[in-house]
């Protein structure tokens, strides 16, 4: 776990994502974690902090809510309302940035003279 927010950090986030080994184990509201939990029979105690909860249940067993929530994800279609590029996009996209060049560098004679005017400076300062 890297990080577990407080409740009144909690109550200032709208959407959760939940990574366990690099995978997605929740993506959602924090009410709707609620619900999730409940589902995969391993509901959030009365007064207890839900990303608590969940985080020490996940360091438990991380595979198995890994597969929990890919089940769980197709069965609901959480996905749908991503747009989804298509491959002409891709591509226009990757050319795009092939385009971009870097800025000119500027030549060294003129680094060091600005190197040596700051020097200067500190010096007499």
């Amino acid at each position: 776990c890297i990080h577990q927010p407080s409740v009144e950090i909690l109550e200032q986030i709208d959407r959760l994502l939940v990574l366990a080994k690099g995978k997605v184990v929740y993506e959602g509201g924090i009410p709707q974690l609620f619900e999730y939990l409940r589902h995969i029979q391993h509901e959030c105690p009365e007064h207890v902090n839900v990303t608590d909860h969940f985080i020490q249940q996940l360091n438990q067993k991380p595979q198995y809510f890994i597969d929990e929530w890919e089940q769980y994800s197709s069965a609901h279609k959480l996905h749908d309302d991503m747009p989804q590029l298509d491959s002409s996009e891709i591509a226009s996209a990757s050319s795009d940035l092939r385009q971009i060049e870097p800025a000119p560098m500027v030549s060294y004679c003129k680094q060091l003279i600005v190197l040596l005017k700051r020097f200067s400076l500190i010096f007499v300062r």
